[in-house]
């Protein structure tokens, strides 16, 4: 049987999601009981002008932003980093592409439309929690703590060969790689319900994953 969810929606909280490089599409599981918007989520997203794919995706913004702790979003707040929902890209004058955390502006965007074709959902919340991590990151300067590059360099090196392609947004080189996985542990941390890629992530990365962890003791609730 098909779950349905059912979100309130506040006025003017609006949201979308989208397709992250390296991810596959991967069904999410959808929450059992309805979810309203907590004030600080409320507070945390900006919408540019409403369309009507808005009401189908809040759901999945809603739900990524409900799991990650109070103390985590309290932190966005203080230093005004915001979701900022915008129809297309070229409203805002985004040229990053998709869904990006763009530290400059203090925003992570959200296009409801990339090169003309509506946002993917299956993994919207999970990309949530992953944009929401490199904003954190920028925060707590996590993928560039000493102890966090050496386990990712040693535990990068070590990737199986059938594995390279599949993480190949994490195995960038230079700084790019530790960037992409942490925002990614930060996710798998927080959504702890059935995902392929995340699963791997937590299993060949499980050092990486145990500093992210050890930054913030608030479990997740997702799954």
């Amino acid at each position: 049987m098909k779950k349905t969810l059912t979100i309130v929606i506040a006025s003017g909280f609006l949201a979308v999601g989208c397709h992250l490089p390296g991810y596959s599409a991967i069904q999410e599981r959808a929450p059992t009981a309805p979810i309203a918007p907590s004030p600080l989520d409320r507070e945390l997203v900006q919408v540019v002008r409403r369309t009507e794919q808005t009401e189908g995706v809040v759901e999945r913004v809603c739900f990524g932003l409900s799991i990650m702790p109070e103390s985590i979003k309290e932190k966005l707040r203080q230093r005004k980093i915001h979701f900022v929902i915008t129809p297309t890209q070229a409203e805002i004058g985004n040229q990053e592409g998709g869904c990006s955390f763009q530290p400059k502006y203090r925003r992570i965007v959200v296009p409801e439309t990339i090169r003309g074709k509506p946002i993917q959902l299956a993994r919207l919340s999970i990309i949530t929690l992953h944009e929401a991590g490199h904003a954190y990151d920028s925060i707590v300067k996590g993928s560039q703590n000493p102890v966090f590059q050496a386990a990712y360099f040693s535990e990068a090196g070590r990737v199986p060969k059938e594995m390279r392609q599949t993480f190949k947004h994490f195995l960038q080189e230079g700084n790019k790689g530790p960037v992409e996985c942490f925002a990614s542990l930060f996710a798998r941390k927080y959504w702890r319900g059935p995902d392929a890629l995340l699963d791997a992530l937590e299993k060949h990365f499980p050092q990486s994953y145990r500093f992210v962890q050890e930054l913030e003791s608030t479990p997740g609730n997702a799954g």
